[in-house]
């Protein structure tokens, strides 16, 4: 989601310490509920449905992509001429054709990435239509990090390695213990949905992946 990706890059470019002193999120320092869960799933539910039925122009981008292993080919543009001489009407009539072809066929690969970039997180778009995108935002980071644990994905760290700075104040000890545990009673809390999960999460990940 877009505030994991600009907190990554927030951390990247300024350090793990300045992240350190943000204030926690609310999903930081409290056990995701029920109702957190049945919101993620309202969402992801016919997100994945679509996804997983697609029709038309969407079926076709998404077996262009598949077919091009996720490299659409696009044209080379067609060469100018060295005219050696001021060009005829018929000679700018032929390059402004060729240009047009090339135009033609650049957009629809262009369009179909495009596309499949959209459904493979049609997820957010589901979550825009119902006008839930920021309550969405809010539970899908800390689901999908308790998904990673429950599937061995995410990372591990143990000790002062997984210290943000050198010398915590007290403060930061007791978040950072306070962190720990919410993940790891969220981890607990979504083991039974997690089966439910991993099949409504399958389809857009394979729009992306050939299968």
């Amino acid at each position: 989601m877009k505030r994991l990706a600009a907190l990554a890059a927030f951390g990247l470019a300024f350090g793990s310490a300045a992240v350190a002193d943000a204030p926690p999120s609310h999903y930081d320092i409290t056990p995701l509920t029920k109702a957190d869960v049945d919101l993620y799933l309202s969402v992801m539910r016919p997100a994945s449905a679509y996804v997983a039925n697609l029709k038309g122009e969407d079926k076709a981008a998404v077996e262009y992509m598949h077919s091009n292993h996720g490299n659409p080919k696009i044209p080379e543009p067609p060469k100018t001429p060295n005219f050696n001489h001021p060009p005829t009407q018929a000679e700018i009539a032929a390059l402004q054709k060729a240009m047009d072809d090339y135009t033609k066929k650049s957009q629809k690969p262009q369009q179909y990435m495009a596309r499949v970039a959209t459904l493979s997180s049609y997820d957010e778009e589901i979550a825009r239509q119902h006008h839930v995108e920021k309550q969405y935002d809010a539970v899908k980071d800390p689901i999908e990090s308790a998904m990673a644990g429950i599937e061995g994905t995410g990372g591990s760290c143990g000790g002062d390695d997984c210290a943000p700075t050198q010398h915590p104040t007290a403060a930061q000890l007791a978040l950072w213990k306070k962190e720990e545990q919410v993940s790891k009673a969220n981890v607990a809390f979504l083991r039974p949905y997690a089966p439910e999960i991993e099949r409504l999460k399958k389809p857009l990940h394979d729009v992306m992946f050939s299968h």
